[in-house]
């Protein structure tokens, strides 16, 4: 009996294993391909938009960089005491650290979500999902609690390159923009279907 539960267990972990990888593999598909066609719809204008994104014709660092691509997507920016650079887009509050010196920039955005400290259920439900959105999706989901106000916060977060190099780089820092939104909206739906799928059960 004891071999047979040992041989379960061994063979439980074999294929949770081999799920993740698979998913990881997936995940990892789906980015190439994103890249790949960024890349692919860039070719007949990479002369075009490498001399756009040029200052004094020298290439644009990360940092400068970011700020001229939010200046033409009508993103008003402001820099805080920290260096950041703050933004607004389609509705969210994002932070970005970028220099000039480094081709990689990291966006924030900051507690897109909040929920009562004391409702453990629905933190629970939280937690299992932001797991979950962090194996199937290149966002970093993450949260952070504050006792003084009694609420549980949720933020996501990116770190990827960004240089004029990178053919239509307006289009690829919208899709990484946009990414945060189907992050959340993940995170979102799947809190709904756990606690409806509870309330289910309970009832039943």
């Amino acid at each position: 009996m004891e071999s047979f539960i040992i041989t379960a267990v061994v063979l439980a972990v074999i294929c949770a294993y081999q799920y993740y990888r698979e998913v990881q593999e997936k995940k990892e598909a789906e980015e190439d391909r994103f890249f790949a066609q960024l890349m692919a719809k860039g070719e007949n204008n990479e002369k075009e938009k490498s001399n756009e994104n040029k200052m004094d014709g020298k290439t644009m660092g990360a940092r400068d960089l970011l700020m001229d691509l939010l200046t033409k997507l009508g993103c008003q920016y402001e820099v805080d005491d920290k260096d950041r650079i703050n933004f607004k887009w389609q509705g969210g509050y994002f932070s970005a650290d970028a220099d000039n010196e480094s081709a990689f920039v990291i966006v924030w955005y900051f507690q897109w979500a909040e929920y009562e400290l004391y409702d453990i259920d629905t933190i629970s439900r939280v937690k299992r999902v932001i797991n979950d959105a962090n194996i199937y999706y290149n966002i970093d989901v993450v949260y952070s609690t504050n006792e003084a106000g009694s609420t549980f916060n949720v933020h996501s977060k990116k770190h990827f390159v960004l240089m004029s190099q990178i053919p239509d780089v307006e289009s690829y820092l919208q899709a990484i923009l946009g990414m945060f939104f189907e992050v959340r909206r993940y995170v979102e739906t799947q809190i709904d279907k756990l606690k409806i799928d509870e309330e289910r059960k309970n009832n039943n």
